[in-house]
């Protein structure tokens, strides 16, 4: 889902209240704001563009947005002539305006009208929508000389105002510096009248437009404000307008991050200019409007249609601001959380001790790992100030009581669930909006732990009194209490406005192919690595006392025994260690080859997708192409797909290269109706990213990791402190990584309160084992009110919706990080280049979606080695620009994948020499 309603398939999922009826006009200067339309040509900025809008006005109203082809120049005259939008602007996008609908929409139509009505209705546009009203108007749009994505500039502004200038409102570039800085994402420019031909000149007119700003300007041009006329010799135009209507365009991006905070002080301008425009012009706009008896209409369904999506809109924004602070009592949950603690402050135990203890041959097992916070599992920084991120919980568990559920989606619709007692209790294929996510919002609001509950869960037995019992709560911080735990594929983008077309979709590979293989646990461990505290907790039916209730008490008093006893059997795991790390003088590939796995694409071939990548990029059609590869293994021998070889090649993993959001899941097949409905599977991730986290408040973040470097031994010597610098330096990595900042705080803005999205740490470095990456951190909050999908249908208080945390996950997945921008034209190329194959788990999500109030937790699944029904899969990739050396990037690509694949050989060779010396023990 997108977020976004084509407004031709509107129905009646969008509030009435009467007012479509009449379609009144707003006249009072008391009900009447003004209001933007804002087309979105599919891209994957338009949406905190939107939120740049509400923050300019008064009242912080969202723009009625629209995507470019569900909407029509008849539909944008209606809502001018009834006042319900007053300016226009249009979006980024991909594509070149020279192509017409396919990349326009209504775009090129709105540009070409005829009808004074529409003509004269102010438009501002950004990138794309630049470059439309530039190609509108004769203008010649070509590949650009300085193409920029994700890099800032500086841009030279002349503008002077005159009479005509004050008449029409002021300047665009009111109160912004003469030189200023600006992100841009063009591949595609502007050029100037007089660079065509004369014969083409002939057949446009004269020139209509100004130019009001310039990039790559040299310095003695900067004096005469961009000079050259703006021809080669002036650089790239940057801002420009139209002599007669309030038309205006800018080519940089003014709602990036790095364009704060003069981006918003310009749509402010183009907002003000705008409203000056109306207040000259309305009046004598109605009376030529009076009389004019040809103008083309719209049928009264499709009025109906409009004037839904405008009040939906509208209500939206009412309830936004009116219910703010509502701190209304949740409902009564039918479900109780119950729980115990155990101290580990005078002990050296390490969650890898507990889980070992309570988990390593059980059946269904999982460890939600913070392996950078668990003892010895730390690193050694280049300098004390870029630390390893250390996550505080680790979760763990197994098949557990009545309540836990396995289920597996994929890619065919089927969805299958299985109770504890291995009974398929669900199997169907989900049809019309159905879907894996819908499922999971569902059950959490079932089984929703309230936070009184939450408060109050463990029972202080110590301090327990004779006359009652001491109860106290679970940490604040700690967001799970039971539910979902697992891995939703790269492939749920299905789900996330993100279609996919396979060749062979009705063939056994779509029956086969898992879109998310998920366990709901109604038992769990969590190590809290900060206070140094083990919990174990329960969920059960909350009434009166049942079997269940005794049997899950019971469970918690047995988990407490043996958590006390894996304190005493630390020193068993100290003499099973990890085979040592051996010296590899093959290279990655060499190495793989070596032990039977064999890329998807080789050296060449993916050296020519990147170069295939850039074209795009230099054609229009994408910022950034986040491409992929797969070293695959196949027909595993038998020995290869036993529990112990994936528990063991985990523990090996985190060891060599912890990670705070790592995982380990055993969704391997038992017999019966288990191996009849699931696939056979295992998930080793080592993964340093977080995707998204959203704790029971609605407070959403996500910590995008694009840019990546070797480090150097020793660790913290004089060349690895440079590799830090030359990251922190490099044009290239932080460009990509701005990329995806943007493109996270778009996705958030799709969910978020207007003003609450905000990028608390851009470019930071983070360093591990084997390299140092560049991560930010892009923040934002929840609104506490439905938004008018009924999207908060989940949260236990009816009373008080908000937007459901699983929403917020769908509009952002899958991980920017992992697709490119924009997003939904990326996503189509990479499934082109990467020959149509799933990319499954990798590129996917592994995390928690939590009973508390549906609080999340989920990482992208990189630095992973995966299992499913005989093949084992490594992924690796990386960002590819036009500023990629493809040689380079290949061999990003074998530094990423390389400490996977040396840990799988060392660990086989460890299994093989094990498996030798039984079999000569038996021999002899």
């Amino acid at each position: 889902m997108s977020g976004f309603k084509s407004v031709d398939t509107i129905t009646d999922d969008f509030p009435n209240d009467g007012k479509a009826a009449n379609c009144s006009r707003l006249d009072d200067d008391k009900q009447h704001h003004s209001r933007t339309l804002l087309i979105d040509n599919y891209d994957s900025y338009s949406n905190i563009l939107a939120h740049v809008i509400a923050e300019c006005q008064d009242n912080s109203s969202l723009p009625l947005t629209v995507r470019n082809d569900a909407i029509s120049v008849s539909d944008i005259r209606f809502l001018v002539k009834e006042h319900l939008i007053d300016r226009i602007v249009i979006s980024p996008g991909p594509g070149t305006p020279s192509s017409g609908i396919c990349d326009s929409g209504v775009v090129d139509a709105l540009l070409n009208a005829k009808d004074e009505l529409v003509r004269g209705v102010p438009i501002f546009g950004v990138c794309f929508g630049f470059q439309a009203i530039a190609f509108r108007y004769g203008w010649d749009v070509v590949r650009a000389r300085h193409p920029k994505h994700g890099e800032v500039s500086e841009v030279t502004v002349k503008e002077e105002e005159d009479k005509e200038e004050s008449r029409r409102g002021g300047l665009l570039f009111k109160g912004v510096p003469r030189v200023f800085n600006a992100t841009r994402y063009h591949s595609l420019e502007a050029l100037f009248p007089g660079k065509r031909k004369e014969a083409e000149k002939e057949v446009r007119g004269e020139e209509e437009l100004v130019a009001l700003a310039w990039a790559d300007v040299v310095e003695s041009e900067k004096e005469n404000g961009g000079g050259g006329g703006g021809g080669e010799e002036g650089g790239t135009v940057m801002a420009l307008r139209h002599k007669v209507y309030p038309q205006y365009g800018v080519q940089f991006h003014p709602e990036s991050i790095c364009t704060e905070p003069h981006g918003k002080t310009i749509v402010k301008n183009f907002m003000d200019i705008a409203d000056a425009y109306w207040k000259e012009k309305r009046g004598e706009m109605e009376e030529e409007e009076e009389g004019n008896e040809t103008t083309t209409t719209i049928s009264e369904e499709r009025k109906t249609v409009l004037m839904k999506l405008v009040n939906a809109s509208r209500e939206t924004q009412d309830k936004k601001s009116s219910n703010k602070s509502s701190n209304k009592k949740q409902k009564k949950s039918a479900y109780r959380l119950h729980a115990r603690e155990v101290s580990l402050l005078d002990s050296p135990t390490r969650s890898e001790d507990v889980f070992r203890t309570l988990f390593s041959d059980k059946k269904n097992a999982f460890w939600l790992d913070s392996a950078t916070a668990d003892g010895s599992s730390g690193t050694n920084d280049s300098n004390g100030d870029n630390d390893t991120p250390r996550g505080r919980f680790s979760v763990m568990g197994c098949q557990g009581g009545p309540l836990w559920r396995r289920v597996e989606a994929r890619m065919n619709g089927k969805l299958v669930v299985m109770n504890n007692q291995d009974e398929i209790v669900k199997s169907y294929h989900h049809g019309g909006n159905g879907s894996i996510l819908e499922y999971m919002d569902e059950e959490l609001k079932r089984f929703n732990v309230s936070e009184e509950n939450f408060a109050t869960c463990i029972v202080d037995e110590v301090n327990a009194v004779k006359d009652g019992e001491s109860v106290k709560g679970l940490p604040e911080a700690l967001l799970f209490a039971c539910g979902f735990v697992g891995s939703l594929s790269y492939e749920t983008r299905e789900e996330c406005d993100s279609p996919i077309f396979f060749a062979n979709d009705s063939s056994s590979n779509s029956n086969t192919m898992v879109k998310a293989a998920l366990y709901f646990v109604d038992q769990a461990v969590v190590v809290d690595h900060e206070k140094k505290m083990v919990y174990a907790m329960t969920l059960t039916e909350d009434g009166p006392e049942t079997e269940d209730l005794f049997e899950a008490l019971e469970w918690l008093a047995t988990t407490t025994l043996d958590i006390n006893r894996s304190l005493l059997n630390k020193v068993k795991h100290v003499a099973d260690e990890m085979p040592k790390k051996t010296v590899v003088t093959q290279n990655c590939t060499q190495l793989a080859e070596s032990i039977g796995f064999k890329w998807r694409d080789d050296k060449e071939e993916y050296m020519e997708k990147i170069k295939t990548s850039q074209e795009r990029i230099l054609d229009g059609h994408t910022y950034e192409v986040c491409l992929t590869n797969a070293l695959t293994r196949r027909d595993v021998g038998a020995y290869k797909q036993t529990r112990h070889l994936y528990r063991e090649l985990y523990y090996a993993l985190r060891e060599r290269n912890p990670a705070p959001y790592a995982a380990f899941f055993d969704f391997s097949n038992g017999a019966g109706e288990e191996k009849a409905h699931f696939s056979d599977m295992y998930v080793c991730c080592a993964s340093p990213e977080r995707f998204l986290r959203c704790d029971q408040n609605g407070n959403l973040e996500a910590k995008p990791i694009k840019g990546t470097i070797a480090r150097v031994e020793p660790l913290g010597c004089a060349e690895d402190v440079k590799a830090v610098r030359d990251l922190q330096t490099s044009v290239k990595d932080n460009a990509e990584n701005l990329m995806i900042v943007d493109l996270l705080r778009n996705d958030l803005s799709l969910a978020c309160e207007v003003g609450t999205v905000k990028v608390p740490g851009l470019l930071k470095i983070e360093s591990y084992r084997t390299v140092h990456q560049l991560v930010s951190t892009v923040v934002g909050t929840l609104p506490s009110t439905s938004s008018g999908e009924n999207h908060a249908e989940g949260n236990a208080d009816d009373d008080d919706k908000r937007i459901s945390p699983i929403r917020a996950f769908q509009f952002a997945f899958p991980p920017g990080s992992m697709t490119g921008a924009p997003k939904y034209r990326t996503t189509q190329i990479i499934h082109e280049l990467e020959n149509e194959q799933p990319r499954e788990m990798y590129s996917g999500s592994v995390g928690f979606w939590s009973c508390r109030n549906k609080a999340f937790d989920a990482n992208v699944v990189i630095r992973s080695v995966t299992y499913k029904d005989g093949e084992m899969k490594i992924g690796a990739g990386g960002a590819i620009t036009r500023l990629s050396d493809p040689l380079e990037e290949w061999g990003e690509v074998e530094l990423k994948a390389r400490r996977i694949v040396e840990t799988v050989a060392e660990v086989e060779r460890k299994l093989e020499r094990e498996r030798e010396i039984k079999d000569y023990s038996s021999y002899a």
